[in-house]
């Protein structure tokens, strides 16, 4: 028995009072690639409106700001030689003192109108990015591993291929024993997703 589905299980029905849904590995990889679709057009909308700052903004070194919590945070965009651009969030600190430290703040605001709406809006594209397909791509590597361990268990790890091909609806991924399992003294044995395989072909 799984003891980690057992006990997940178990809450389950004891929260809301009935069995949890199975999900098939189909209907699980149907929803990674919505999942995954949405995922993308998210990542590519923080992507746009990133590369929109640097136009506006034409800086090596540009910074941005939002509020949250009425704190005031800073994103620094720089230009790097290895990523080309990259970006770090930090807190901006003002005086000790409270009345100051008020009057800093609405004359940092005015001054730099733009670049707070600017950072707002990055912000609002970042929290909403999803990373759920990782982890809807977790269940499906498990369910591989469960599917797989089954098949293969009377053979032993050296007899297996280094990588195998699973079709999972149409989509052909690659599949390996982990390093622990294949360097086992035992017949232990653990798969891991590598990747989708791809078909493109290069022209040289």
């Amino acid at each position: 028995m799984n003891d980690k589905h057992f006990y997940e299980s178990y809450f389950f029905r004891e929260r809301f009072n009935r069995e949890p849904k199975l999900w098939t590995l189909e209907k699980l990889h149907s929803l990674y690639l919505l999942a995954k679709e949405r995922s993308d057009k998210r990542r590519k909308a923080f992507s746009e409106h990133v590369d929109h700052i640097i136009k506006e903004v034409k800086l090596d070194q540009i910074k941005v700001y939002f509020e949250e919590e009425d704190v005031t945070y800073v994103y620094r965009i720089t230009k790097s030689f290895e990523f080309d651009w990259s970006y770090s969030g930090e807190t901006l600190k003002w005086s000790s003192n409270d009345i100051e430290a008020r009057d800093e703040k609405i004359s940092f605001l005015l001054d730099n109108k733009r670049n707070f709406e600017l950072g707002e809006e990055m912000r609002r594209l970042e929290r909403f990015r999803s990373r759920f397909e990782h982890r809807v791509f977790r269940h499906i590597s498990e369910k591989v591993d469960k599917i797989l361990c089954e098949k293969f268990k009377d053979v032993k790890n050296y007899h297996l291929p280094k990588v195998l091909k699973v079709n999972i609806v149409g989509y052909i991924y690659l599949v390996q024993l982990t390093e622990d399992a294949r360097n086992s003294g035992y017949n232990y044995k653990k798969f891991e997703i590598i990747e989708i395989e791809n078909n493109e072909i290069i022209n040289l």
